[in-house]
């Protein structure tokens, strides 16, 4: 808020309801006949301080944002592409990977965004599927490509300008299959740890002769049952190891200082404690430095011990069978995006539907996680043909630099903020906010 201009609100306001009160006063000495300026003093009063209040929705949400629902804020528009990926580097930018697109959003002052595109179908001799595996600094990126089954190392030039600096390819799993990657985090010593399809576990580095390529395949990325698991996530532990999240599986990645071997642990069944398939979609950090760990059929809040333990926070699913179900539709968890130590964002696909949709959870109490807020179901439109025209389907979930979120959808981005729908929503909760003293 900007404290002169609020004053001047203010004071408006005062004069406004002076004024009412001044003919209020003279109705009740003259009586009837002053009753129709004291009606237009009244109605001139409660528009002006609807306006103020109008005005203010966004100062109040932010301070109070429990109260307030999750709404889109403004539209990012991109190519009419779909979008693979979205990363923010931490710099308050955002690395789009499209079809044969890269895209570099930042905000302005305002809190708007500048869109800027490098178009790789000019540049480079093929038209690779930009993924975003990790960003390593505001001028550095890893990409994936799926399609070619290789990985891409991008860096932007003095002049603004991304350029193609290294290609990884052979990214082969322990039995000499080429797969597709899938995740990627930066290691010590600046190297790159790679996970893929079909258990690939790579480490990535330069050489002797300062030339990108694989160091090192790490075995024994399986199953319960035996078969190769794919990774799905990544995460950096307290104590520098990684959580490697696969089919059905968590590991646990320890690098030995003696002999600068990385080392994989024994399968951490001990953090589901139970005999259900629970594929790992996702890995973050809430800001009280708990787990959250999302599978497909349930998210699991976990306390990380330092010791290759795990204490059960808190645990969200429904019934036999998990995920969400509601309007003739299942829906499984794909990704989990906390934005409170009580308040989760979560992305949920329909697989056989090729559907998402979008819930805000909060957690009470009592350690009890239910939805708060569904945001959106996002379906897409075809055409006679089966051909789609009209596709609204979220690919991905980032924080917002201004504070909220940022959902991915082919040809754009959606911020979403928390704010009232409306001045009778904001006027419902004055009380609240009052009694709270961070209006």
């Amino acid at each position: 808020m900007i404290c002169d201009e609020l004053r001047k609100d203010i004071a408006a306001i005062k004069s406004s309801r002076s004024a009412m009160q001044e003919r209020y006063d003279h109705m009740n000495k003259t009586g009837t006949s002053g009753k129709a300026d004291f009606v237009e003093s009244r109605i001139t009063a409660e528009k002006l301080v609807d306006e103020i209040l109008e005005k203010y929705l966004p100062d109040f949400a932010e301070k109070n944002p429990e109260l307030f629902n999750w709404y889109p804020n403004q539209e990012i528009k991109l190519n009419e592409r779909a979008v693979f990926s979205i990363n923010n580097n931490g710099n308050e930018r955002i690395i789009v990977g499209q079809p044969g697109c890269l895209v570099e959003i930042s905000t302005t002052k305002n809190g708007q965004y500048k869109v800027n595109t490098f178009n790789a179908h000019e540049e480079w001799t093929y038209t690779p599927l930009l993924d975003v595996l990790t960003v390593f600094s505001k001028d550095k990126i890893l990409l994936g490509d799926g399609l070619h089954k290789e990985i891409n190392i991008c860096e932007k030039d003095s002049m603004g300008k991304w350029n193609l600096t290294a290609t990884i390819e052979k990214l082969n799993n322990e039995e000499g299959d080429k797969c597709s990657p899938n995740v990627a985090i930066g290691l010590p010593n600046k190297r790159i740890l790679i996970g893929g399809d079909n258990g690939m576990l790579n480490i990535c580095g330069r050489d002797m002769l300062g030339r990108w390529k694989i160091l090192e395949k790490i075995p024994g990325l399986k199953d319960k049952d035996g078969e190769l698991s794919s990774v799905n996530a990544f995460h950096v532990l307290s104590d520098n190891n990684i959580l490697i999240g696969g089919s059905r599986i968590l590991y646990r990645l320890s690098r030995n200082t003696t002999t600068d071997k990385w080392v994989l642990s024994d399968e951490s069944e001990k953090v589901f404690n139970d005999d259900d398939s629970h594929y790992v979609r996702d890995i973050k950090t809430m800001p009280n430095g708990n787990l959250l760990i999302c599978t497909d059929e349930a998210i699991y809040e976990e306390k990380y011990t330092n010791e290759d333990e795990f204490e059960r926070i808190s645990a969200y699913k429904e019934g036999r069978h998990w995920g969400i179900i509601g309007d003739n539709r299942y829906e499984n968890f794909r990704k989990v995006l906390p934005v409170a130590d009580n308040n989760i964002i979560v992305l949920l696909k329909n697989g056989a539907r090729d559907t998402t949709s979008l819930y805000s959870f909060k957690k009470d109490d009592n350690g009890r996680w239910s939805i708060t807020q569904e945001l959106g179901y996002f379906d897409k439109e075809t055409d006679e043909d089966g051909n789609t025209i009209a596709d609204n389907r979220i690919e991905d979930i980032i924080a917002s630099p201004n504070g909220g979120f940022i959902i991915a959808k082919r040809g754009s981005l959606v911020e979403y903020m928390h704010r009232a729908d409306s001045v009778e929503e904001l006027k419902n909760n004055l009380d609240k906010i009052i009694e709270k003293g961070e209006a």
